[in-house]
């Protein structure tokens, strides 16, 4: 196939002439996706885009110039930005699983409180944390005190931020407990 002329073909109108071009490059260019994205269905949908890209800039082909080049050059383009519209989610999503993890500590400290002094709670807290597990009470520490997000804190000790996460989570049903026997009147 002499590409430069079905690329002609299609700048003159003939729009069924590109789906020579889709046919010739279409392995080529799930290659280039596929060295990044290994899901098939997700490598396809990228692959169109790649495609309708092309074509709507097919008239800013300079035909002195390899057309696979060209076509490449735009297929790595559409890889660059759902990589960063894919990290732009993971970072939402990882904001927002923080915002309910902080959300569920706070309503479970007011729960925890039932109507009993604030010191009195803050104090049963506080005893409670000392009498965590060191790694539990540093995992608290790097959260509540530093400030540190779940992935900030996984990739300094080396671990998974849903590991990080869930990790969170059971030391907060922990506390909560410790915190409600503490605060429970003791019966005699």
């Amino acid at each position: 196939m002499d590409v430069h002329a079905v690329i002609l073909r299609v700048i003159e109108g003939d729009v069924e002439a590109f789906s020579e071009i889709v046919h010739t490059f279409h392995v080529s260019v799930g290659n280039v996706i596929a060295a990044t994205f290994p899901n098939a269905t997700r490598v396809e949908e990228l692959a169109q885009e790649t495609f309708v890209r092309a074509y709507f800039q097919l008239s800013n082909f300079d035909l002195d110039r390899p057309f696979w080049f060209w076509l490449r050059g735009i297929a790595r383009n559409v890889v660059r930005e759902a990589l960063r519209a894919e990290s732009r989610n993971a970072a939402r999503r990882e904001a927002f699983a923080e915002a309910l993890l902080l959300d569920e500590a706070e309503r479970e400290l007011e729960q925890s409180r039932g109507g009993a002094e604030e010191e009195t709670s803050l104090r049963a807290l506080q005893e409670c944390l000392n009498a965590l597990p060191e790694k539990s009470r540093h995992l608290v520490e790097l959260f509540h005190k530093d400030g540190l997000s779940s992935s900030e804190i996984a990739k300094r000790l080396g671990r998974g931020a849903s590991a990080i996460r869930n990790a969170l989570v059971r030391v907060r049903h922990a506390l909560r407990d410790c915190v409600q026997s503490r605060l429970q009147p003791e019966v005699p």
